[in-house]
This record gives structure tokens, C-alpha cells and sequence, in this order.
């Protein structure tokens, strides 16, 4: 991975304890996050070990329901330790307030964010800080990219809870994504799949 180094009067610190540095945690959307890495890349590596398997059933795999398990933990064969690392929950309890959350749908308030924490004691350094690339502008959409069954909705809230409350407390305004029940166009009854749609929650 590329090296970002810190100003020079920021880089004599302690690593071993982060005395001295600010704690910053990259969060992204879990929907999004397990939408996106099943697209551009599980299905790009692996997706001639399960030819055909849709989004929702994958998720349902990925977090521990594979359709045969009665108790819903039973771990698929279609990760490894790799893809279970990229798909593992950033938050396994609540942070503390030391801790900065960069949220990679909203990057221009989290810069902002970023940057409010910095110029504060103890580090008092207010130069701005870069850009975001622009290749994360289209990190709120993914989510919808893909369709959802009621099933991995359920396994995302339960075992992502945690990055979603802290998600949802430092998004402000900008409602995350949350999943809607989709309608079956033929019959116009509720269907056993969503989509994602900014602003709307199923129930735990």
C-alpha cells in the first residue's frame, strides 16, 4: 500500500502507544462496502466457483447463512481469510472521542472533520488538508447497484450494527443509505428482495 507521510513536525511520536497522533477510522457504508467488493472483486476472482450466484445470496453466505445452517453461523467455503478480512465490521463495540471517523460517502465533511480536530490542542496544525480523490465520489450509489433479499438486510444490521450507529452519527444530514422493500413489477406485490434507498429502514 502507498505511504502517506505526516508533516515533520507531526512525525517524531510514539507508535507503539499513538502518543502524539490523531486517530483517524476510514468508515464506509457496510451495504455499500459488501456491494462494492462483491462486484469489483470476489465475482471478478472467485465467481467461477459459484457460476450464477446472485448478490443476495452471496451476502447471505458471506455473513454466515448459507441456506443449510439452522442456526445461521455456519461459515461458507466461498471465502477465504482475505475476503472475510475486507468484509469484516470496522466497529466491534462504540468508539471513544479520541477517535475521528472518516465517513467515505460524505469526504468533503469528514475532511472538514479531519481537519477541526487537528488545528484543535494538542497538535494546533491548521493548514488544510488535500483533496480527496475523486474516485470516491460514487461511494453512496453502490448500494444500489445491487439487488437485496430480506434475509442479508437483516444479517447487515445485526452484524454491522455498530459501524451503522456510528454511521448514522456522524452523517448529519446526509441520511445513509438503508434498505426498502422492492415490488415485483408483474404483480405488484412485495417481493423477498431490495434495493437501497437513502433514508428508509427495516426494522431490526
Amino acid at each position: 500500500w502507498p505511504m502517506v507521510g505526516l508533516p515533520l513536525e507531526l512525525c517524531p511520536t510514539c507508535c507503539r502507544t499513538g502518543l502524539g497522533r490523531l486517530t483517524v477510522v476510514v468508515l464506509r457504508n457496510p451495504f455499500a462496502r459488501l456491494a462494492s467488493y462483491y462486484s469489483n472483486d470476489w465475482r471478478v476472482r472467485k465467481g467461477h466457483l459459484a457460476p450464477g450466484l446472485r448478490f443476495a445470496k452471496w451476502a447471505e453466505a458471506a455473513l454466515g447463512w448459507d441456506g443449510q445452517a439452522r442456526n445461521g453461523s455456519q461459515p461458507s467455503d466461498l471465502l477465504d481469510e482475505r475476503d472475510r478480512l475486507h468484509i469484516a465490521p470496522v466497529f466491534s463495540s462504540l468508539p471513544g472521542t479520541a477517535e475521528i471517523v472518516f465517513r467515505l460517502e460524505d469526504p468533503e465533511d469528514s475532511l472538514q472533520r479531519v481537519e477541526r480536530a487537528l488545528c484543535a490542542p494538542p497538535f494546533r496544525h491548521c493548514t488544510p488538508l488535500p483533496a480527496f480523490p475523486s474516485g470516491g465520489r460514487g461511494a453512496g450509489r453502490r448500494a444500489s447497484e445491487v439487488l437485496w433479499s430480506k434475509r442479508a438486510i437483516r444479517l447487515v444490521e445485526r452484524l454491522y450494527r455498530y459501524d451503522l450507529e456510528v454511521e448514522a452519527s456522524v452523517a448529519g444530514s446526509a441520511t445513509p443509505p438503508r434498505p426498502t422493500l422492492g415490488v415485483d413489477v408483474a404483480s405488484g406485490k412485495p417481493t423477498e428482495t431490495y434495493t437501497i434507498a437513502r433514508g428508509q429502514h427495516i426494522g431490526a
